[in-house]
């Protein structure tokens, strides 16, 4: 187990040196650097603002909120991506991004929940299907 760990740590930064190597001989060396600053500090912004309202939210919500398990998952994929973003490298950059896309589609998912009445479909007694045609206007009479 621990050999598997020593492993990721040693294959990471590889990769992300071959990486970073093989894209700046195609595109902008300074582009490239100032993406991952970028990220970087896109990390940082999402890490120190989730923590505070993560951790307000486990306080509050444990006694409060059915729905904690979803939420928690939620934050705790935005908390991840925060981590990925914030190391420097090209791959943990696009991993970071994806779990940010993962986490907006979830988000969404919740609000949509949230705003969709069901019940407005709901009618007292049965419902009748039919098709008409009016005859008033082909002088069928």
């Amino acid at each position: 187990m621990r050999n598997k760990y020593f492993f990721i740590i040693l294959f990471v930064p590889i990769l992300e040196i071959v990486t970073f190597i093989s894209l700046a001989d195609k595109f902008n060396t300074i582009g490239i650097i100032l993406s991952i600053l970028i990220t970087t500090m896109a990390g940082i912004f999402i890490l120190r603002r989730q923590g505070i309202a993560f951790m307000r939210y486990v306080k509050m919500g444990l006694k409060q909120d059915a729905n904690f398990k979803n939420s928690f998952s939620s934050n705790f994929i935005l908390f991840f991506s925060g981590i990925f973003l914030i190391v420097p490298g090209l791959i943990t950059d696009a991993i970071g991004l994806i779990l940010i896309i993962l986490w907006l589609i979830n988000y969404v998912k919740n609000v949509n929940k949230k705003n969709i009445k069901t019940d407005a479909f709901n009618v007292d007694g049965p419902v009748i299907d039919g098709d008409f045609e009016n005859l008033t206007d082909k002088n069928e009479i």
